[in-house]
Parts: C-alpha cells; structure tokens; sequence
C-alpha cells in the first residue's frame, strides 16, 4: 500500500469491492472507481509531494502550485481545479491549505521545530498568519494543540486483510495486480 494506492493480487467480486467500500467509509475513505476520482487521487499526491517540496527546499526554488500542477500532470490547471472540485467540493487551493495544517500539526507532534519556523517552513508570510489559519482550520490555536493527545493513524494495508479475511491477497508488487484499487481521502 502507498499513498492513495492499494494493490490486490487477484480480481474482485463486488461482493469484496462493496464490503471493502463500506469499512472504509467508515474511516472517511472511499474506492476510486471512475475516471475522475483517480485524477483527483493523482492530484492529492502530487500536492502531498509539492507540500514536502516546500518544507524542504528554499521557499524561492518552489514553483508556483498552479504552474506545478500541469506540468506534472499534462493538463490546463483550470481543468484539474474543475475536476478537483467537482469531486471533492473543495477547490485545489482549499484542500491545499488543508494539507499543510496536517503537516503543521505533524510538525507541532515532532517538536523539533518552534511554531515560527513552522509557519516559515510552511509558507506563512508570518507567524501570526500561520496561527490565524491554523485556528480557522481547526479551531484550536497552535499551542492548544501542543496540548492535545495524538490520534492513531489507520494502518490501510491491516485493514484491508481484516476486510477480507484473506491475507494472501495483497502484495507490494503492482505488476502482480490484476486490478489496483486507488483510495482517496474526503
């Protein structure tokens, strides 16, 4: 399993692809079926590898989003926007700024770095910018987050073998895949 992808050695039935769909909507992922949703999975992770980008170059060699995107995936941006947003029904941008409060509640958890090289390693003009948004996206200020216990993370690959009950049925190569399932998160 990798980001947003999850490879299945062997074909489905739709009896495994709908009890596969309903565990997992329970954690707030679902299957990308159509054409659509597997552009809007492609586009999450490149903004996931833009993000990181960001945290880990110099703010002055990072491309524009809007330039990154259809460079990388041979499409007008405003195409990418209307598909993304058509499918998740939040712009690009939106869920953009979503990602980076994840990562900037990643960052909080590691305390490695101080809430202002935080904002800077993000992108914030300003500390205070960065405290504004993050309150806005989460309602809780930066320092009350400190505060919080950390949640567990769903380990997608056990999941998926509790699903089915099969644990024979996943692999790590995809050229073994009869038919991948990509997951994407809402």
């Amino acid at each position: 399993m990798t980001l947003g992808e999850a490879v299945i050695a062997k074909h489905l039935g739709q009896d495994d692809l709908s009890a596969i769909r309903v565990a997992f909507n329970q954690y707030g992922f679902d299957i990308a079926d159509k054409e659509e949703d597997k552009l809007v999975v492609k586009i999450h992770s490149h903004l996931c590898k833009y993000l990181n980008m960001a945290v880990t170059k110099e703010r002055k060699q990072h491309p524009r989003l809007p330039a990154y995107l259809p460079e990388l995936m041979h499409c007008n941006y405003n195409y990418l926007s209307k598909i993304f947003s058509d499918v998740t029904g939040v712009t690009i941008e939106k869920y953009y700024t979503r990602l980076k409060t994840e990562k900037a509640k990643e960052l909080i958890v590691q305390r490695e770095l101080c809430l202002a090289d935080i904002a800077l390693h993000l992108g914030y003009r300003s500390q205070q910018t960065f405290r504004t948004r993050f309150r806005k996206e989460t309602g809780v200020s930066p320092d009350e987050y400190k505060l919080q216990p950390v949640s567990k993370k769903i380990q997608g690959k056990k999941l998926l073998r509790n699903i089915l009950n099969k644990p024979d049925l996943i692999t790590n190569k995809s050229e073994e895949a009869l038919k991948p399932i990509l997951i994407i998160l809402l």
